[in-house]
C-alpha cells in the first residue's frame, strides 16, 4: 500500500544435495511506496513562458510544478494540477529559470509525494516565425510570416540556389548590412531578383531586453522563384 512502511531482509542459500544452506538474515531494512519521480523536459514558450512537460506516472492523482531564478533558491509552486504538462507564465525574456516536478498520490485525505524530478532549467526566448514565400513578379517575392507576440522586430535572412551563406536583409531594400535593424512588419518583398532564379529565405523575430536583442529560433527555410 502506498505509505505503508514495509520492513525487508534478505537471505543467501546454497543447495547442498537436496538441502538447502542458509546464509543469516541481512539487516532489516525499511521502505515505503511512494509514486514514481517525473522525468521533465523544458521549452520556452514566447517571450514571458516556459512549458514543463513529463510522462503519466502511474497511480499518480496529480503533479506539482514549482520553479525559481536560483537552483538553490525559494520555489514558487503552480496549482497542482492533473495534466502531464504545465505552462509557467510572467517570467522574464532571456531569465534562466529552474523547474521541477513532483508527482502525489491521494492517500485518503494525505497527498503522498513522489522525490523531485532533476532540476531543469529553461529561459523564455521569442516563438519562432512561420513564414511563406509567393512570387510577386518576375523580379520580387514576398516572404510574410505570423507575428510573434512580445517581439520587437524580425530579420530576414537570403540565400540563392543551394547557396548555404545566407545574407541578412534589410526592410523594404535588397541590401546587405551588418548592423541590425528593426524591421516591424510582417512580410518583407524582396526586388529586383533574377528571374527564374532560386532563393532561400529564414526569419528570426527578437525581442530587446534593454540593449540586447534576444532572438528566437529561425523559422524552417522556404524557397521561392520569381
Amino acid at each position: 500500500m502506498t505509505n505503508m512502511t514495509y520492513y525487508v531482509r534478505v537471505r543467501a542459500y546454497r543447495l547442498v544435495g537436496t538441502t538447502n544452506v542458509y546464509s543469516a538474515y541481512s539487516t532489516v531494512v525499511q521502505g515505503k511506496p511512494i509514486p514514481s519521480t517525473p522525468v521533465i523536459t523544458v521549452a520556452s514558450l514566447g517571450y514571458n513562458s516556459l512549458k514543463a512537460t513529463w510522462a503519466t506516472i502511474s497511480g499518480a492523482s496529480g503533479y506539482e510544478v514549482s520553479y525559481s531564478t536560483a537552483q538553490a533558491g525559494t520555489y514558487t509552486v503552480l496549482p497542482l494540477t492533473t495534466s502531464v504538462s504545465a505552462w509557467i507564465p510572467g517570467l522574464l525574456t532571456n531569465t534562466v529559470y529552474y523547474v521541477r516536478v513532483r508527482a502525489y498520490r491521494l492517500v485518503g485525505t494525505v497527498k503522498v509525494y513522489s522525490a523531485y524530478s532533476t532540476v531543469i532549467q529553461g529561459k523564455p526566448t521569442p516563438s519562432t516565425p512561420v513564414i511563406t514565400v509567393t512570387r510577386v513578379s518576375s523580379t520580387s517575392l514576398k516572404v510574410n510570416w505570423t507575428g510573434i507576440s512580445g517581439a520587437g522586430g524580425y530579420e530576414v535572412w537570403k540565400s540563392t540556389g543551394t547557396n548555404t551563406t545566407y545574407t541578412q536583409l534589410t526592410a523594404g531594400t535588397n541590401t546587405t548590412y551588418t548592423q541590425l535593424t528593426t524591421v516591424t512588419t510582417t512580410y518583407y518583398t524582396n526586388s529586383a531578383l533574377v528571374t527564374a532564379t532560386n532563393y532561400n529565405y529564414k526569419v528570426r523575430a527578437y525581442r530587446l531586453v534593454e540593449t540586447i536583442k534576444v532572438y528566437s529560433y529561425f523559422s524552417a527555410i522556404l524557397s521561392g522563384t520569381p
